[in-house]
């Protein structure tokens, strides 16, 4: 699917549509680059920085929400796909466009979580407009990366704001987790994908229904840098803010592969 095709044929392709995909989670924790990969499969569509439950609350339907999903990816496409000093371009996929269209979302993962902490109900407007099976990334990274480099980028670096607002926002989501059906919930480790993007991406897909080709997993992986970004050794943390950080962590099972050192 292409520009050249009109709203008609794109409404028709969205009655294939199996499964919206939302992701959840905190700003600054890798769900560009997974949105991304995900984006360049040839079923899959999913959007940039869109916002869908915010979105929603404007009494939108189900064709106009798909159709601003798959106009912002091929916008993000056409604008080379950089952002933040990053580039997220796969190489030979499909991006902007697919082969057959089941799988559409938004990878706003911060701003879902920040709309669900206000609005619970946004999640049960969401299934009645889609109509179809909501299922949920949780993209996790190191907190200590995480809040570092949310401090640098909203808070003037400085890391007291930044712990607060992580471990709000992660009772939000363990509470968001608890209303969805198991199956329909997959915790995504940054440094899993920068470490295997192709065992990553593997079981991404196969938890949206979806087959992936030896081409599509080597494209992807190409564009994923060596090693995570340890963005939490570029600021000196005092004693209390580290131990502030490990007493929480514990509260979260999901954060009890981290540590300071690990």
């Amino acid at each position: 699917m292409d520009a050249r095709h009109n709203l008609p044929d794109l409404v028709r392709d969205f009655d294939g549509i199996q499964i919206y995909c939302m992701f959840i989670g905190h700003p600054r924790s890798g769900h560009s680059l997974f949105g991304s990969l995900l984006d360049a499969h040839p079923e899959i569509v999913v959007a940039h920085e869109f916002n869908a439950l915010k979105f929603i609350q404007r009494n939108t339907d189900r064709n106009e929400l798909f159709y601003r999903l798959w106009r912002r990816s091929k916008q993000f496409t056409r604008h080379g796909r950089r952002w933040n000093g990053y580039k997220y371009k796969v190489p030979n996929q499909w991006h902007g466009r697919y082969k057959h269209l089941k799988v559409i979302g938004d990878k706003k993962g911060g701003s879902s979580t920040d709309a669900l902490k206000s609005n619970p109900d946004l999640l049960n407007q969401l299934r009645q407009i889609v109509v179809v099976p909501v299922k949920t990334l949780h993209v996790i990274r190191n907190p200590f990366d995480n809040i570092r480099t949310v401090s640098r980028y909203y808070h003037r670096n400085r890391l007291l704001p930044a712990i607060t607002g992580y471990f709000s926002r992660c009772a939000v989501i363990k509470q968001i987790k608890q209303t969805m059906i198991p199956g329909d919930w997959l915790d995504v480790y940054h440094e899993d994908v920068v470490a295997d993007p192709n065992k990553a991406l593997k079981i991404a897909c196969q938890f949206l229904g979806l087959a992936t080709t030896v081409d599509y997993l080597n494209d992807c992986a190409s564009i994923v840098f060596d090693e995570p970004r340890k963005r939490r050794f570029e600021i000196n943390w005092s004693h209390d803010q580290r131990k502030l950080v490990e007493d929480n962590i514990g509260q979260f099972d999901w954060l009890s592969r981290y540590s300071y050192d690990h």
